[in-house]
């Protein structure tokens, strides 16, 4: 059975009718030219039997075109704590303590960015699971989390020997 996904994939520059073209023909055609707080963007409507499988094509279709590349999902993965207490239900104090309480026994998730600031951010996923919240709207902000920092790790190699390294850790998982 064949779901449709919604989602937004944050590119690395503007998309001009040419690359529009491009996308087009490479499978693109569920697929949206959009910005994102000023960044290119593209939302795409997918049929697939899961998120991942939906988001995972169509960063396969962009990166097939070798001129256009994926920098991210954008996605309602980082919280703070005002927005946690919030979706919890609980008070922003009652976070606090779950945060420093009994010197991070509590396992809560460690912040994502930020740690050590005034504001850091957490991960909304890994916070469900921790609150034994594991629902569709936090399993899809895990995943988005999942596929950024893959994404994050390719922009970031160097050549294709890191590049094959890095296939061989996820593979070797």
């Amino acid at each position: 059975m064949l779901d449709t996904h919604t989602f937004t994939l944050i590119v690395d520059r503007a998309i001009d009718e040419m690359m529009a073209d491009d996308l087009f023909e490479a499978g693109l055609d569920d697929a949206g030219i959009g910005g994102v707080n000023g960044e290119p963007a593209l939302d795409v409507d997918r049929e697939a039997p899961t998120f991942l499988d939906a988001v995972v094509s169509a960063v396969r279709q962009v990166h097939s075109l070798g001129y256009l590349q994926v920098l991210r999902v954008d996605g309602d993965e980082l919280v703070s704590q005002a927005d946690i207490a919030e979706r919890a239900g609980k008070s922003r104090q009652a976070v606090n303590h779950w945060i420093k309480r009994d010197g991070g026994s509590s396992g809560f998730p460690e912040p994502a960015f930020g740690a050590g600031t005034r504001s850091p951010l957490w991960r909304w996923g890994d916070v469900a699971v921790w609150l034994g919240e594991v629902d569709e709207v936090s399993e899809r902000a895990r995943t988005i989390g999942l596929i950024n920092a893959t994404l994050a790790a390719r922009l970031n190699a160097h050549d294709e020997a890191e590049l094959g390294a890095m296939s061989s850790l996820l593979v070797a998982s």
